[in-house]
């Protein structure tokens, strides 16, 4: 890439910025899969304990 070209310059800046925001997106939802998940296996347990105690 030439550094005497500004155009260039910007368009690789948009390119990653939003290559930036993908990954945290796809990061987020990740992290909200797994809270997802242990709160169902959280009330899993509770579940199963209650009924265990019957």
């Amino acid at each position: 890439m030439s550094s005497s070209n500004p155009e260039q310059k910007e368009a690789a800046v948009v390119i990653q910025s939003e290559y930036r925001r993908h990954r945290a997106s796809r990061e987020v939802n990740e992290l909200r899969q797994q809270k997802a998940a242990v709160q169902i296996q959280s009330a899993f347990r509770g579940y199963r304990e209650r009924k265990s105690i019957e």
